[in-house]
């Protein structure tokens, strides 16, 4: 690779390790927000979450399961998240320093693809456990399940694959040349 190239990766490494360090800390952000407004603010926050989850005001019953449901939901997807940015930002780490086609790039590339993956399949699961909890204390006819899989999960899911694939292959390859240069 030439040093021209290699310093285009580099920089535009860094700049994606910047992009991953905002998408984290604003997540973050977002966490101690909620956790303030369930703390602080319930009443409007459980007006907020009925629109996010249905996109109308529908009947909710917040029981304190319904919120620890809500709680271990975010949970879940907090690690979910965490674990993909992770893979991320070690995967551009190692481009900055120069390792561009090696095994261990491959297996973070796949990685990053499983969480994405995850996260994928969390989303539809994540809405539905979360309108099923909120809706299961209301009285007869109240009740709502919904299942909702879109345009959004089925890009992200291909996404995901790819990413997953691109990975094994770069992980194969590094070892292949790791073969072929014993031989020689």
């Amino acid at each position: 690779m030439t040093g021209d190239a290699f310093q285009k990766i580099r920089r535009l490494s860094e700049v994606l390790k910047l992009l991953v360090m905002a998408i984290a800390l604003t997540g973050g952000a977002t966490l101690a927000y909620c956790a303030w407004r369930l703390s602080f603010d319930l009443q409007n926050f459980t007006t907020d979450i009925g629109r996010y989850l249905s996109g109308a005001s529908l009947p909710m019953t917040f029981t304190p399961v319904a919120i620890g449901v809500l709680i271990l939901i975010a949970c879940i997807n907090t690690v979910i998240a965490s674990g993909g940015l992770l893979a991320v930002w070690s995967l551009f780490d190692r481009y900055a320093h120069g390792e561009v086609f090696s095994a261990r790039c491959g297996v973070l590339l796949r990685r990053a693809g499983i969480f994405a993956f995850a996260g994928a399949l969390s989303s539809v699961v994540s809405r539905t456990a979360a309108i099923l909890a909120v809706t299961y204390a209301n009285p007869p006819g109240q009740k709502m399940l919904t299942l909702a899989f879109g345009t959004t999960e089925l890009f992200l899911l291909l996404l995901a694959g790819m990413l997953v694939l691109l990975g094994h292959i770069m992980a194969v390859g590094a070892d292949l040349e790791a073969d072929y240069r014993s031989f020689v």
